[in-house]
């Protein structure tokens, strides 16, 4: 089996290598789990579905954790700022982080490959 992270799926809930639960999805963002404590990431779509802007709660207001920008067909025309942890961006679609020959290719999971 080839090396490196991979990720379960199960519904609405994502597990990394070891079985843990990583992060919780729901219509309004996700829910994400580090070192036993959950936080809240709620994310701002547009008419389209794409992620414009994730932020999270504090105790005052809100912290912006990420802003995203799109060309008519997902490429990013500005970098996503600053760069989160929000995989499901353009369409609400999830980018893939495959690397070939050393080059991310960013694609995203339509759930058939080409």
């Amino acid at each position: 089996m080839k090396e490196g992270t991979y990720q379960y799926y199960a519904g609405n809930m994502v597990y990394d290598n070891v079985k843990s639960l990583k992060y919780l999805l729901f219509d309004e963002g996700l829910v994400n789990k580090s070192s036993g404590v959950y936080s809240y990431e709620y994310h701002l779509k547009d008419h389209l579905g794409n992620t414009r802007v994730a932020f999270q709660p504090n105790g005052s207001g809100t912290t912006t954790t990420q802003v995203a920008e799109y060309y008519p067909f997902g490429s990013s025309y500005l970098s996503v700022s600053p760069a989160g942890t929000n995989k499901y961006l353009y369409n609400g679609k999830e980018i893939q982080s495959d690397a070939l020959g050393g080059i991310n290719l960013d694609w995203y999971d339509y759930g058939a490959r080409f």
